[in-house]
């Protein structure tokens, strides 16, 4: 099977070409500035054969169009965006890239004949009015979006119906919960990744106190639902939310600290926490596709404090 991977060298994307590889498939990954170097850290030398990384911006429909002609591409997951604090500061170039690229994979795949597309959408579209009965957010609840991200989310999600209703498209957005893991240096979980290498090469650190609940999902989870995604006949709807497990910021922080007991570290409470629901209903998800997030929180955090030392 023959994928694209849009974002494909990026920290979510060469966790899914990795796992992709593994499973004998080959990808074709497009970027707007590929890191081939981080790719092969991560998927490793002997799977890199079945990997070809592409120069390219998702804005650029005819680069994009020539990236996977000939490639015999079947699937699409795209996952390149512009994230976090970017897009606040640049509304333009957000919504350019975030919405009108997501719209040129979109053609892209139809012009390919690569029908099934999963897509990353995010928990940014929901906000405080989308929670329900014990503040829990459900999959189907009210949008909400507080930031520009999230308005993109929502028009991608709206412009993925119509692509499914108008052209025969499978698109499936995954809404990604916080996602954290060894290579995380851009969204919330940056900090996570910031702390954890401090510590473990014995530097200062400085950290957050934020007591906002976030809900936090492992890279490697992350990766595993976008494939399966991709492999899954029927899913039953167009897009899902994802979820892991919910910790304040203190909490995570205080989780690092128990395995660097005397470093130090300055707290710094100006730091602000994500304006994103902490409480999330995946059962949908882990339904229709079988799925369980395999990396608790503790997990998760070992898993990174061995990476970096």
């Amino acid at each position: 099977m023959v994928y694209l991977v849009t974002g494909g060298t990026g920290f979510i994307g060469a966790h899914v070409i990795r796992q992709l590889t593994e499973r004998g498939d080959s990808a074709v990954s497009y970027d707007l500035a590929p890191n081939p170097t981080y790719l092969e850290s991560v998927v490793g030398p002997k799977n890199m054969p079945a990997v070809k990384v592409v120069q390219g911006d998702v804005t650029d429909l005819g680069q994009l169009l020539r990236a996977g002609r000939g490639q015999g591409v079947q699937k699409v997951i795209h996952l390149a965006y512009m994230l976090g604090r970017d897009t606040e500061f640049n509304p333009s170039l957000a919504t350019k890239v975030n919405c009108e690229g997501t719209n040129n994979v979109f053609d892209a795949a139809c012009e390919w004949g690569a029908r099934r597309v999963v897509w990353a959408s995010s928990i940014a579209v929901f906000g405080p009015h989308s929670a329900g009965a014990g503040g829990v957010v459900a999959n189907d609840a009210a949008y909400d979006p507080r930031v520009i991200y999230g308005a993109c989310k929502v028009v991608n999600e709206v412009v993925a119906r119509r692509y499914s209703h108008s052209y025969g498209l499978e698109p499936v957005g995954l809404r990604f919960p916080v996602v954290y893991g060894p290579g995380a240096v851009r969204g919330w979980s940056g900090f996570l990744t910031r702390l954890v290498m401090d510590l473990a090469q014995g530097r200062p650190a400085q950290a957050p106190t934020g007591q906002q609940p976030s809900n936090w999902l492992h890279v490697e989870d992350i990766a595993e639902a976008a494939v399966l995604t991709t492999t899954t006949p029927h899913p039953g709807e167009l897009a899902y939310t994802l979820s892991g497990e919910v910790k304040t910021t203190r909490e995570v922080v205080d989780m690092v600290l128990g395995y660097f007991p005397d470093s130090p570290v300055t707290f710094d409470e100006s730091y602000p926490d994500p304006s994103l629901p902490g409480h999330l209903d995946s059962y949908s998800f882990r339904r229709d596709l079988g799925w369980e997030p395999r990396f608790t929180m503790a997990d998760g955090i070992a898993h990174m404090v061995n990476f970096y030392r």
